[in-house]
């Protein structure tokens, strides 16, 4: 299997709940989660995967040394499973600390909105809920995410003309189509079909 496999696909698409799942039943394999949503130096990738495994940075003097200390660790630690999260904002950094790790016992699971292009990466596209069988897939979503406290209920049957317009007006996105399923608290389908064509502005 590829030591680095990047979940590829755009925002709310679901990249990272599918990498946690991944990791949770993978062979038993100890797993740990890295998020880089605020990273965008290579020093502060570096820090943050150390505090994500645990190694410490006591005594190191630079990233460079603290990187190595992460590559022994994770050369003698028993195989696992690392998840790198929200890339997009810092591929150079983790490009140029994926180097140093991609022939560890580790595999790493990374989310990203585009390939990393690193070596030893297998690029995994994750679309959203699209074409013919996954927007049945996008509708089943937003049915069971309808809350149960609903303004008025929706039935399946009934509403399922309603239902396929507003997760196609979506692109098909598990994120939107989740939040949107949650504003029928307060809203009608009716009402919220027709703001939807506004966009994602309901949805804040």
């Amino acid at each position: 299997e590829a030591s680095i496999v990047s979940l590829v696909g755009p925002g709310g698409v679901g990249k990272t709940r599918l990498a946690v799942e991944f990791a949770r039943g993978h062979a038993g394999r100890p797993w740990s989660f890295c998020s880089a949503a605020d990273v965008r130096s290579t020093a502060e990738l570096v820090t943050a995967l150390a505090q994500c495994l645990e190694v410490s940075a006591t005594g190191t003097r630079s990233q460079e040394e603290l990187l190595a200390r992460i590559v022994r660790y994770l050369s003698t630690a028993p195989a696992q499973v690392c998840i790198l999260d929200n890339l997009e904002d810092c591929t150079p950094a983790a490009c140029e600390v994926l180097t140093e790790l991609w022939d560890t016992e580790t595999q790493f699971l990374t989310t990203s909105r585009l390939p990393l292009g690193v070596r030893g990466e297998q690029p995994l596209p994750i679309p959203p809920l699209r074409g013919e069988a996954p927007i049945h897939d996008a509708m089943e979503l937003f049915f069971a995410r309808v809350p149960e406290r609903a303004l008025v209920p929706v039935d399946r049957q009934r509403d399922r003309a309603v239902v396929e317009d507003l997760v196609t007006s979506l692109d098909g996105l598990p994120l939107a189509i989740e939040l949107a399923a949650a504003r029928l608290e307060l809203l009608t389908l009716g009402e919220l079909s027709a703001r939807l064509t506004q966009r994602f502005s309901v949805l804040r």
